[in-house]
């Protein structure tokens, strides 16, 4: 790809679409309105607007300024809201018996099976600064 201008015709229909689809999720779910839709909904469009997200993150340049944000962001901010991302996204993707946010719940042991998340939360438990994530009663939370 050395020398190929980007984005190319292929990807500018790809982000095109991607970028269309998620700010016209951003903007239903920002209207104070959103929050007066059947619970259902609301959850389904915000599934909607992970997913649009998480298929844009996979465009090779946005990495590369993801890259950046992490090395001139302070830091932690950026792996920490990545992570954290990853994770609900992870949630509401692999366990889809949820139809609504008041319906979920995560335990240690129930994602104990997916490495990747259980890595994460300890990630979370052993930051050494003084502000942790937690995980307790199925409820990410800040510790005081």
């Amino acid at each position: 790809m050395e020398g190929e201008l980007r984005p190319n015709d292929s990807e500018k229909e790809f982000l095109t679409l991607a970028y269309n689809r998620f700010y016209d999720i951003f903007e239903e779910v920002m209207d104070d309105s959103f929050f007066e839709k059947d619970a259902k909904l609301r959850f389904f469009r915000v599934k909607e607007g992970f997913a649009v997200y998480t298929e844009l993150l996979n465009y090779e340049p946005i990495k590369w300024v993801i890259e950046h944000l992490k090395k001139s962001r302070p830091p932690m901010e950026s792996e920490i809201g990545s992570k954290l991302f990853k994770f609900f996204r992870n949630v509401i993707t692999h366990f889809p018996f949820y139809d609504s946010w008041d319906e979920i719940y995560v335990t240690k042991s129930l994602i104990n099976w997916q490495k990747k998340v259980n890595s994460l939360i300890n990630s979370f438990q052993n930051i050494k600064e003084n502000q942790k994530l937690n995980i307790d009663s199925g409820k990410l939370r800040k510790n005081e």
